[in-house]
């Protein structure tokens, strides 16, 4: 299945930190009741109302962006879900055009429920669903355009 959030903010600092923030209600399933169960059993933003992803690029890598040539690389992201921070390695393309620069990941970055404290949800949506199984690891692809401000 294919799932989206529609709010997503951050930006990259002049000093190459990248920092994004994901309002976890925004999520989006197309099934109305899968969003509801999402926002309220799995994330549980009552209490966990974002996540945020950060990163950091050395001073080559702004210099090769602020050229306009493309930079492919890998990073570690740290992840905060959920109450916990975890790392996760993302392979990504980033392009600066004018005062835009676009990311994309090259291949998905894994996250585990585990890592995060969420094998209850994903159990829980289990029995809601009355599935035999839910994927715990999933594939998560980024494409962002970040805009100077």
């Amino acid at each position: 299945e294919h799932n989206t959030f529609s709010e997503v903010s951050g930006g990259l600092s002049d000093n190459g930190a990248l920092a994004v923030t994901i309002d976890l209600a925004s999520v989006e399933t197309r099934v109305d009741i899968r969003n509801q169960r999402m926002r309220e059993v799995f994330f549980e933003i009552a209490d966990y109302p974002k996540a945020t992803v950060t990163a950091q690029l050395d001073a080559q890598e702004l210099a090769q962006l602020a050229s306009g040539a493309p930079l492919e690389a890998t990073k570690t992201v740290t992840v905060s879900l959920h109450g916990v921070t975890a790392e996760a390695e993302a392979h990504v393309r980033a392009t600066a055009v004018g005062d835009t620069v676009w990311v994309s990941t090259l291949q998905p970055i894994l996250l585990s429920a585990a890592d995060f404290g969420l094998d209850g949800g994903v159990s829980a949506l289990q029995a809601l669903a009355g599935l035999n199984a839910i994927a715990s690891v999933v594939p998560v692809s980024v494409d962002l355009r970040l805009q100077q401000r």
